[in-house]
């Protein structure tokens, strides 16, 4: 078994089916069909559409969405031009804000037109009915 199907059979597949356990939606890719993944090309790492939803649905001000798309493209934005020269580097600049989230303009009638915190991860879906984020395992 070469490097390549030992990391997919043994690692990435047993996530995913964890994922898909836990209720997310797993789209496999076929990097000849970027379309098929709601891409453009390959090369694309962030599914855009998905994430601008998402980040909408979770940052909400009284229970209602607050952020406009210029907002929402300042927080992708910020993911997609992660600090690093190196890829370890970058991956743990990334892995970072999807941890801590960024900050984009606020609102002036809220809190003084500070700065507001943006989440990329609602780590308590409950609201959704939807499971809570847990620890994940991958099993061999």
């Amino acid at each position: 078994m070469s490097k390549i199907e030992w990391e997919r059979d043994l690692v990435e597949l047993p996530f995913y089916r964890q994922l898909q356990a836990m209720g997310w939606e797993w789209i496999e890719g076929d990097p000849d069909l970027p379309e098929s993944t709601e891409r453009t090309s390959s090369q694309e790492v962030l599914l855009r559409g998905r994430l601008a939803a998402a980040i909408r649905r979770i940052n909400l001000r009284d229970g209602q969405p607050w952020l406009d798309d210029a907002r929402i493209a300042r927080a992708i934005r910020d993911l997609e031009q992660a600090p690093g020269h190196g890829l370890i580097e970058a991956n743990q600049a990334v892995t970072e804000s999807l941890l801590k989230g960024t900050v984009v303009e606020g609102l002036p009638d809220w809190d003084q037109g500070r700065p507001q915190p943006v989440r990329y991860i609602d780590f308590d879906l409950d609201h959704y009915g939807s499971h809570r984020l847990r620890e994940l395992s991958v099993a061999q």
